[in-house]
């Protein structure tokens, strides 16, 4: 038979237990009734959401173009062009750059195309100390006959005064070879 002390001992272990049980109750008590008053709203349909997307202004236009085809040693020159648009501006301080994709018509000399060789600029015109529309040459060579593809990355960014965005945008353009 237990001792008085240790039955007193235990009592108090127990009546400490009880307390710390009755905290986390009503602890838990509390955290419901908070969670009680939130209500979930329910997200769109992604169907829905698609569609809201879909329907907002692009801040910009792409344009990837053949210009020239490449004659024998001579290259062929694809037109890359970024186009600004509803109010935003080209970030001149990215880096913006054309990367060559994995295809068998267009054959690259460089793994990346800077624009800042051989690049034309258009001012914006709200704002003349403001980039709205950059286009280079990128050259490329083809010894392939018949219907190609050129393609690859263009990297840049545009910005309106509330926000840049950031962009990775794959582009192509066809072209036919005769020998």
């Amino acid at each position: 038979m237990p001792t008085k002390r240790a039955l007193k001992n235990t009592d108090t272990e127990a009546y400490g237990v009880l307390c710390q049980v009755r905290r986390v109750v009503l602890h838990g008590v509390s955290w419901a009734l908070v969670f009680s008053s939130c209500t979930r709203q329910e997200s769109p349909p992604v169907a829905a959401r698609s569609a809201a997307v879909k329907e907002q202004p692009t801040a910009y236009d792409i344009t990837f173009k053949v210009q020239t085809l490449p004659m024998g040693e001579q290259p062929g020159e694809v037109l890359a062009t970024i186009k600004a648009r509803q109010g935003f501006h080209v970030n001149t301080e990215y880096p913006t750059n054309f990367q060559p994709g994995d295809n068998a018509a267009g054959h690259f000399e460089k793994k990346r195309y800077d624009f800042k060789d051989n690049v034309q600029s258009v001012s914006c015109a709200a704002a003349a100390t403001e980039t709205c529309e950059l286009t280079t040459a990128i050259p490329f060579r083809s010894a392939t006959e018949g219907p190609q593809k050129v393609n690859g990355v263009l990297s840049f960014s545009v910005c309106n005064p509330d926000q840049c965005l950031i962009e990775k945008v794959p582009v192509s353009a066809e072209l036919t070879l005769v020998q």
